[in-house]
């Protein structure tokens, strides 16, 4: 069975700063590289989960399956990307 992807938070220190950025201050470059690596890393977990996931339904893909089989894949799949 496939797990939950687990993405790890932002750096906490940005939060309120990052709150604050639509009322025109001034955008914090450290902030945006910081974010900027969390939502890669995040990007690239995701990806690697629905990688992994392909693989596993070519896999079953060998086997008769029938639309019950296909409901309960992508319910795995929701339920791992949520």
């Amino acid at each position: 069975m496939t797990k939950n992807v687990t993405l790890e938070r932002f750096d906490e220190k940005y939060e309120a700063e990052a709150l604050r950025v639509h009322k025109g201050t001034k955008i914090n470059i450290a902030m945006t590289e910081s974010f900027m690596k969390t939502f890669g890393g995040w990007s690239n977990k995701i990806e690697d989960a629905i990688n992994q996931s392909d693989q596993q339904s070519k896999q079953r893909i060998s086997d008769q399956i029938g639309p019950s089989d296909e409901l309960d894949y992508w319910k795995t799949r929701m339920r791992m990307l949520t």
